[in-house]
């Protein structure tokens, strides 16, 4: 069965891990039908924002740096399309419209264009690992641009 493995930003991580972000937004969609299975890959930081590295405590209360790990997996039960036209700065449609997305009128505008549409992608039955797995579980020798398709593990 085909999944999805998908990269992530740490800030965005943590909302997903905090049950603050069940939807995530990307310009393209998998050509495969809901649900489908994902894997959450946290990127690595940039080394100059401290607030770019993403610890857990996993449930045996050690202390994990998750960066450049695949660190949990989730069901995508539904893709819905996403479209934010920026009108202005007082604008709070994201939050009305979208509020699971974790993300402001102009971070969607930003990320997907001005009156462009994506999509928004629902996280159910969300797994954190207690140990983050590598890349090289999923036969990947370096993490996605957005996401790709990997073999279910």
């Amino acid at each position: 069965m085909k999944s999805v493995l998908i990269s992530i930003k740490p800030k965005w991580c943590e909302l997903i891990v905090k049950g603050e972000k069940t939807v995530e937004v990307r310009k393209t969609r998998p050509k495969i039908e809901t649900p489908f299975k994902g894997y959450i890959y946290c990127t690595k930081n940039n080394d100059k924002d401290i607030y770019d590295v993403l610890y857990l405590h996993t449930t045996n209360g050690k202390l994990v740096k998750m960066n450049g790990k695949v660190v949990g997996e989730f069901v995508c039960d539904a893709i819905f399309p996403i479209s934010i036209e920026y009108s202005n700065t007082s604008s709070t449609i994201a939050q009305n419209e979208f509020p699971y997305t974790g993300m402001t009128d102009k971070e969607i505008i930003d990320y997907l264009g001005n009156g462009k549409t994506g999509y928004g992608w629902h996280i159910s039955a969300l797994k954190i690992y207690d140990e983050p797995k590598e890349l090289s579980e999923f036969e990947v020798k370096r993490p996605p641009q957005s996401w790709c398709y990997v073999k279910e593990i």
